[in-house]
This record gives C-alpha cells, structure tokens and sequence, in this order.
C-alpha cells in the first residue's frame, strides 16, 4: 500500500520522516507532500498561490500518478481538510482515510460527510508528544 502523507500547515513532507522509515519497513511505500507556499527552498509558484483549492488541487496530482496503486490517504491538521477536498473530487479512486490531530474531532463526521466513500474515515489525536515520547498509534482493527 501507498500512503500519502498530507501535513499541517506551517510544515512540510520532511514532517513524516520517522514515519516513512517504518512504513518502508513494513514494504509500504510513503510520498510525503510539502504543501505548496510552505517549501524550504524558495517562494511559491506565482501562477500557484497557495490556498485551499490550490493544495486540494497538488494532492490530487500525486494520486493521479499512483497509477491505481492501493493507498491511504493521511491528512495532519490542516491537512484534514486538504484530504477531505481530494475525497469529495476523487472519491471511489481512493482507500482509507487517516485524520490525525486534528484539532477538533467534532470535525470528523463533518469532513467524513463531504465523501461518498463508504471506508471509514480513521482519527488519531494521540497525546502531545516530543522527542522524548512518541504516543503509539491504536490498532487499526
């Protein structure tokens, strides 16, 4: 399975570094999104403001070149809503969908609401965590 991972806002794909490695060791594969407007390298894409629409739009191209590639797809955060926009464009294209932190989980159902896709839609909102704790994710079943 292919996991595309979709951050919050104020960060970038490199984000999901640790979590790529032991998807890849489990045989999975990751493509981390780096939002446009939030690269390290330079100023966005002029002709590409960065927004809503805009992010929607650069995930759905990642999926678009999986070439039907079972995936997940992951949203932290702001990245919730961008998953939940790629949902209602692409929705019987995609697999299960994973909302982590994300804010609010009054927001699922609503965001859920938006899809015709009949997986259920997965939250994690595990405790704060740093460096020194990392909170293990619940099991899928």
């Amino acid at each position: 399975m292919k996991f595309v991972m979709v951050p919050g806002g104020w960060h970038g794909g490199w984000v999901f570094d640790s979590v790529a490695v032991e998807l890849d060791r489990a045989s999975h594969q990751v493509e981390a999104v780096t939002l446009a407007g939030l690269e390290p390298d330079g100023p966005p894409d002029a002709d590409r403001p960065p927004n809503l629409d805009t992010h929607i739009d650069q995930v759905a191209e990642v999926i678009d070149r999986c070439d039907g590639t079972p995936l997940a797809l992951c949203g932290h955060s702001y990245g919730g809503m961008v998953i939940a926009g790629v949902a209602d464009r692409l929705g019987p294209r995609l697999g299960p969908f994973v909302w982590i932190r994300l804010g609010s989980r009054a927001l699922v159902p609503h965001l859920a609401a938006l899809s015709s896709i009949n997986n259920a839609p997965r939250c994690l909102n595990p405790p704060p965590c740093d460096a020194r704790h990392q909170a293990p994710l619940p099991d899928p079943a």
